[in-house]
């Protein structure tokens, strides 16, 4: 990139050396003279003013963005950050937290037979209740306690026996047994 102050100069130092005798030599001198200008030098441009640096591509020319991306979200460049909400410190003395786990020693300090904690579990299904296993057993257990519900939900109870018959072939046939042949090599 050459400046046009740069090539005035360089042809009022052509024009200042010596008067040529006739034009034919002073259109060479200056064709010399513009191209030694126009070849790009190795070194670094030390004087280079703000009107003779390359412009930067200009993409998305005429284009004004409705956003405005500063910051962590973009906003609307009119608009306000929305407020913080403001802060309400949480009761800790309300009923469901001050009488949470009241019941889960119930059996260790009373009688036996009398108060299990599987009797304030109301808020799980009845065939969870009390209820230790695997997959498979917990499913054939919801199984007997829902069979009189098949003709309200159809959908469910399909699923429920497919499920019931893919872990009885899983469990059967995928699972290490005591009396395995593999098992009683070693």
């Amino acid at each position: 990139m050459f400046s046009i102050s740069k090539l005035v100069t360089g042809l009022s130092r052509v024009v200042h050396i010596s008067p040529p005798p006739n034009t034919l030599l002073l259109e060479t001198s200056i064709r010399l003279e513009a191209s030694s200008l126009l070849v790009p030098s190795k070194g670094t441009v030390r004087y280079r003013y703000f009107e003779d640096k390359p412009k930067v591509l200009m993409r998305k020319y005429g284009y004004k963005d409705k956003m405005d991306f500063k910051g962590p979200l973009p906003r609307i460049p009119t608009g306000m950050p929305l407020p913080m909400p403001l802060y309400q410190p949480k009761k800790n003395w309300t009923e469901k937290k001050a009488l949470f786990g009241q019941n889960d020693y119930i059996d260790i300090l009373g009688d036996q037979e009398g108060l299990k904690p599987i009797m304030f579990q109301t808020h799980i299904p009845q065939w969870l209740k009390g209820f230790h296993g695997n997959e498979f057993q917990m499913l054939i257990r919801k199984h007997k306690m829902l069979g009189n519900r098949v003709a309200s939900r159809p959908q469910e109870w399909h699923n429920l026996r497919k499920r019931i018959k893919y872990l009885y072939r899983f469990l059967n046939y995928n699972t290490k047994s005591f009396m395995d042949k593999k098992v009683l090599r070693r």
